[in-house]
């Protein structure tokens, strides 16, 4: 786990969720963890390719979803996490790893991504138990919620 990496995720996250969402995310708690089950029931899944290789797993909990894709939409009430929030999320974090491949991309590595896969669901797990999983949580103090990245 590169610490040049990492900064670079968490400077594009932040930078996502202020443009997309205008929510100002601060770093919270940073933890290595061998599987990963999720409290959180909704899940947006991307793979990495290329130079550097991986997968990242953003979870966050379904109000907190719905209060973000609101804010995309310009305000427009989300009541449902149906089609229309639920591709709000996966188009913002579909974003966030562009930015991620674009910064890493200036450092001299080429990575691709590959679509955003969008889970829903209490008690989802993903089972990786070849390589640790660096969770990163970062905190949205305005809602008082947190969105964990795996």
């Amino acid at each position: 786990m590169n610490a040049e990496y990492i900064n670079i995720f968490i400077e594009a996250v932040t930078q996502v969720f202020q443009e997309t969402a205008q929510t100002v995310l601060s770093i919270g708690n940073k933890s290595v963890r061998q599987g990963t089950a999720y409290d959180k029931n909704v899940v947006v899944l991307i793979g990495i390719t290329g130079e550097v290789r991986g997968s990242i797993a953003a979870s966050m909990d379904v109000e907190y979803a719905k209060g973000i894709a609101s804010k995309m939409m310009y305000g427009m009430p989300v009541d449902t996490f149906d089609e229309l929030p639920q591709s709000a999320i996966r188009e913002m974090i579909n974003m966030m790893m562009g930015k991620v491949a674009s910064l890493v991309e200036k450092r001299g590595k080429v990575i691709d991504i590959t679509p955003p896969i969008l889970m829903t669901g209490d008690g989802l797990s993903i089972s990786n138990q070849v390589t640790p999983t660096l969770v990163l949580s970062f905190n949205d103090h305005e809602a008082a919620s947190a969105v964990d990245l795996d």
